[in-house]
């Protein structure tokens, strides 16, 4: 009888040796794939929450890379973009030399002077071609002049900032002049609501100014968006029109300051 088994365990044993060859070769098979792919596999040490969390983490510094004023810019893709984006930055350079006539004081001469500035810098920078070594140079200088701009204005509108807030905004402005702005502005803007609220010859202005300003955000954020898609290249020119038309709407506030200030000198020169 062990004779007669011996055969069948001679077969049991060369189809073990067999199946172990097959694995062998199998492993060796993924071992060189997995180095043609840079070692990476799905059979790897990363699991998927690794790589989910390495993804995430590269998300939001690309994010962070797109909120700061680096390279040429998405815009400008065509020559009648870039025309249009130059057209649309003159009323920047009009609105301010119509309030630096109008503007009786230092600090409000002085906005007038930023905001035109604001416009020469975007005329240079959309005029610019997108393959220019200066358009990135030309893009930081355009987040950094209206960063300017804002912080005249709110100096403008007698607006004053805590000494440690105003060392923070002015370290974090060549990092983050797009958050420096906002700040500047939303101070400003809650002035002019709350003298409108006190002078009704301000709320139409008022008005204009928080339309204006709420479609021409739309229209910027949404130019991000949009990239890459079929739409009309006028997202960009449409943002310049309505900030223009916003940020004037300042003069009035402006204009209303510097009233006040003239009566209560001439009220101070009467009483002495």
């Amino acid at each position: 009888m062990a004779l007669l088994q011996l055969p069948r365990l001679e077969t049991r044993y060369a189809a073990v040796q067999l199946d172990r060859s097959k694995q062998q070769q199998q492993q060796v098979e993924e071992s060189s794939s997995e180095e043609e792919l840079g070692g990476v596999s799905p059979t790897s040490d990363y699991s998927c929450s690794d790589i989910e969390f390495y993804s995430g983490k590269a998300n939001q510094h690309c994010h962070v890379q797109q909120c700061r004023p680096q390279g040429p810019g998405s815009n400008d893709n065509s020559l009648a973009e870039q025309i249009i984006n130059v057209i649309t930055s003159i009323p920047f350079f009009v609105i301010g030399m119509q309030g630096l006539r109008r503007r009786r004081c230092p600090k409000g001469r002085h906005f007038s002077l930023a905001f035109m500035a604001v416009g020469v810098v975007a005329a240079g920078y959309h005029g610019a071609s997108p393959s220019s070594p200066l358009r990135p140079l030309l893009r930081k200088m355009d987040y950094y002049t209206i960063c300017y701009c804002s912080n005249v204005l709110r100096r403008a509108a007698h607006i004053g900032l805590p000494a440690p807030l105003q060392v923070a905004a002015l370290l974090a402005a060549p990092v983050k002049p797009t958050a420096v702005t906002g700040l500047n502005l939303l101070l400003v803007e809650s002035k002019y609501l709350r003298s409108a609220l006190s002078h009704a010859h301000l709320r139409p202005g008022l008005k204009l100014h928080l339309g204006a300003g709420l479609v021409g955000m739309a229209a910027f954020a949404y130019e991000d968006i949009a990239n890459g898609m079929r739409w009309p290249p006028v997202l960009h020119s449409l943002w310049h029109c309505l900030s223009a038309v916003a940020m004037g709407c300042f003069n009035s506030l402006l204009q209303h300051l510097e009233l006040v200030m003239m009566l209560e000198g001439a009220q101070l020169g009467a009483c002495s």
